[in-house]
């Protein structure tokens, strides 16, 4: 929840950087809640990709809004255990994360 309320703080603040390291801190989280520690390392090597993306392009990006808030119904299914929802909200925003980027490309 900390996390979360770093999103909120940082986007009212209009740091781009520092929403940047607060966006991998909350999927660092995620990827070690998984308990899978192969899948953590595997999407953290992707993680650093996507990292290199959004530090040249966010600029571009317009509201991350959204982002934000699947980042908190993510959290909130984990929180209630409800795997199936978690996993949903997840799909979601992996798509969402790609219709950003090839509006990028």
């Amino acid at each position: 929840e900390q996390v979360h309320r770093d999103f909120e703080r940082v986007i009212h603040e209009g740091d781009n950087r520092a929403l940047l390291a607060v966006d991998r801190k909350f999927h660092q989280l995620l990827y070690e809640a998984s308990g899978n520690r192969y899948l953590a390392r595997a999407l953290e090597e992707m993680y650093t990709l996507i990292y290199r993306l959004f530090y040249f392009a966010l600029d571009r990006m317009g509201s991350v809004r959204a982002n934000v808030e699947e980042h908190r119904d993510i959290l909130e299914a984990v929180k209630a255990g409800d795997g199936r929802s978690a996993e949903q909200i997840i799909q979601h925003h992996i798509l969402h994360f790609q219709r950003m980027v090839d509006e990028l490309l």
